[in-house]
C-alpha cells in the first residue's frame, strides 16, 4: 500500500514594517534628483523591480534577462500560472517567480522599460564597496566569481580614492574684512552712515 504524502508545514511569520531595516552595510547611496526620479517612477510604474508582462502590447516590460535564464535552465517545465488579472506566476521545480501583469499603452511600457534599466535611479556605490567584495571573496569565492563581483573591484578603489580626496581637502578659511572710519563730528558720522547705508554696505556705528 502506498504511503501517503505528508503535507508540509507552511511557516507562519509575523512582521511588521518597522521590522523591514535597511542593511548599515549597505554599499549604495542616492543623490536627491535621482531619489526624485526614483519617487516619479514608483509614482507612474509602481513596482518593476521583477518580472512585468504587458497584456496590452504582449510583451516583457522588464525581466527579459532572467526569463532568458529561466528558460535556458528549465525549458518546457515552465509554467505560467494566473493568479489574477493584475497577478501571475511563473512556477518552476524549484520554486516560483512573481510576475505582474500591466495594461499600458507602447508608449508608458517603453518609459516603464527604460526607467527600470537606468543607472540614474539606481544610485551609487560607497566607499563601504571594498569592504564588502573582500567579505564575500574571503567567505565564497565561487560565488564571488560566478557573478562577476571582481569586475567591480576597480570601481570600488575609484570610489575608495574619491572619498579620501574629499576627506583631505584642506578647508578654506573664509575671512571678514573691516574698516574702521573715524570721524570729526557726530554729525559727520551720521553722514556716512546714511550713505554708505544706502549703497548696501553693512555698516556700524561705534562711539568710543
Amino acid at each position: 500500500m502506498a504511503r501517503k504524502a505528508r503535507k508540509k508545514r507552511e511557516e507562519i511569520v509575523t512582521l511588521t514594517m518597522a521590522d523591514l531595516r535597511a542593511a548599515e552595510y549597505n554599499p549604495r547611496a542616492i543623490e536627491q534628483h535621482a531619489a526624485r526620479a526614483l519617487d516619479a517612477s514608483m509614482a507612474n510604474f509602481g513596482d518593476i523591480a521583477g518580472f512585468v508582462f504587458n497584456k496590452r502590447t504582449g510583451n516583457m516590460v522588464t525581466g527579459h534577462q532572467r526569463l532568458r535564464a529561466l528558460r535556458k535552465k528549465y525549458g518546457l517545465r515552465l509554467v505560467l500560472r494566473v493568479d489574477s488579472p493584475e497577478d501571475a506566476r511563473i512556477s518552476t521545480p524549484d520554486g516560483d517567480w512573481s510576475l505582474r501583469l500591466v495594461d499600458w499603452s507602447l508608449e508608458t511600457e517603453m518609459a516603464a522599460n527604460v526607467a527600470a534599466n537606468s543607472p540614474s535611479l539606481h544610485g551609487k556605490f560607497t566607499e563601504d564597496l571594498a569592504d564588502i567584495l573582500d567579505t564575500v571573496r574571503e567567505s565564497d569565492d565561487a560565488i564571488y566569481e560566478s557573478l562577476l563581483l571582481s569586475d567591480l573591484e576597480t570601481q570600488a578603489q575609484d570610489v575608495e580614492q574619491k572619498s579620501t580626496q574629499v576627506s583631505t581637502k584642506p578647508v578654506v578659511q573664509e575671512y571678514v574684512y573691516r574698516i574702521v572710519v573715524t570721524c570729526v563730528s557726530e554729525e559727520e558720522q551720521a553722514l556716512f552712515y546714511e550713505k554708505w547705508k544706502s549703497e548696501g554696505l553693512s555698516c556700524k556705528l561705534l562711539t568710543l
